[in-house]
């Protein structure tokens, strides 16, 4: 059975603050130099590859 996600970006929130990161996902695009977060759980989410490609095209985007 596949696990249910919900990825949501921190700067889409009214009060960040509130949300707390818990876990990053795509670190394999991440620039070398970039230092955020760390100590925080990662996820590596094959970017490139086919099974990556078919997740992204079963996003539904529910802005309105």
């Amino acid at each position: 059975m596949e696990t249910a996600r919900i990825y949501v970006t921190i700067g889409s929130l009214d009060a960040p603050d509130a949300a707390p990161i818990v876990m990053q996902y795509g670190v394999e695009s991440r620039l070398s130099w970039v230092r955020f977060c760390e100590g925080v759980a990662e996820e590596e989410t094959g970017a490139g590859s086919e099974e990556a490609a078919a997740f992204v095209a079963r996003i539904e985007s529910r802005q309105g």
